[in-house]
């Protein structure tokens, strides 16, 4: 089971390379780019500059107040799911949220209840010697409620070469690609999941197929010629557990034959290094592609 540094993806908010489920769908239809205002870059850097020493202090009341609703329910679903304890384990983190004084503002990007900050620089996360930090991309995206902005997470981005040399000519026109825009519209508010019996991953391939999945209920992800695998939030109970794998064809742009592949490893905390594969479902016709799957398997007692 690949288990992801639980202090970035916790405390930090921090999502590099995010699989599938990590951000909200976007919308149907086509939507425009968001407009750019860098002049509210001092109204929602003081936002984040709160939220960091908020982290710093460990204060959870004040972490509640200036962090976005789907975000605290996210991180909470996510701890619990690690079998970790609530809130203590929000702050129990060697990282540090960076300081974000010295980088560069490429943008801000705004909707009516949502923006993006894009940096660019060397951001310290306290992991690495100060010579040895790389410059990235840094999104840092707020929510806007009750007429409040509220800090949503931070998101660090690789810089291609391309990418360098257009930051380099002042050339800003990527940044109208989804990974630097802010969310189309405030999401829904996730509902918090039980503490299971068992922490658990999921491991999806999906070529020439689109595979919605969806685990004792809560839905896990919809992947389109892909492959990735990430913690199962709500785990896994013992006894019997459901899973519902709706499919339909899609363009292989994969250059693999079409195949469909899902596993789930459980596992009784996170800190085991034996894991147990407790599901595997391998369709070899795609007759049974196009079925889908909808079954109960069983998780010892």
């Amino acid at each position: 089971m690949r288990t992801r540094n639980t202090i970035l993806t916790l405390a930090v908010a921090l999502l590099t390379s995010p699989l599938f489920g990590q951000e909200p769908e976007s919308e149907p239809e086509e939507i425009p780019p968001a407009q750019s205002e860098p002049g509210m870059r001092g109204e929602l850097e003081a936002v984040y500059n709160s939220w960091r020493k908020i982290m710093a202090k460990g204060d959870y009341n004040a972490w509640q107040a200036i962090t976005a609703s789907s975000r605290q329910v996210e991180v909470r679903n996510e701890i619990v799911s690690r079998r970790l304890k609530f809130p203590e384990a929000l702050f129990q983190a060697p990282i540090q949220a960076p300081d974000i004084s010295d980088l560069i503002l490429l943008d801000v990007l705004t909707r009516p209840e949502t923006a993006a900050a894009i940096y660019f620089g060397k951001a310290n996360f306290g992991l690495t010697p100060p010579n040895e930090v790389r410059e990235n991309i840094i999104v840092l995206r707020y929510q806007k409620e009750n007429g409040k902005w509220l800090f949503d997470t931070m998101r660090v981005v690789k810089v291609e070469s391309e990418v360098l040399g257009l930051i380099r000519g002042k050339d800003f026109s990527f940044l109208k690609d989804d990974t630097f825009q802010p969310l189309p519209k405030l999401p829904e508010l996730p509902q918090p999941v039980p503490k299971p019996d068992y922490v658990a991953a999921i491991q999806v391939t999906s070529a020439g197929f689109e595979s919605d999945i969806t685990v004792n209920g809560r839905h896990v992800a919809t992947v389109t010629n892909g492959t990735g695998g990430d913690l199962l939030i709500g785990g896994l109970r013992r006894g019997n557990n459901k899973i519902v794998v709706k499919t339909k064809p899609a363009e292989n742009t994969t250059g693999a034959p079409d195949r469909i592949e899902v596993a789930i490893y459980g596992a009784k905390t996170m800190t085991e290094e034996k894991t147990n594969r407790v599901f595997h479902w391998l369709p070899m016709s795609d007759e049974e592609r196009k079925a889908g799957l909808d079954q109960t398997f069983g998780v010892a007692q």
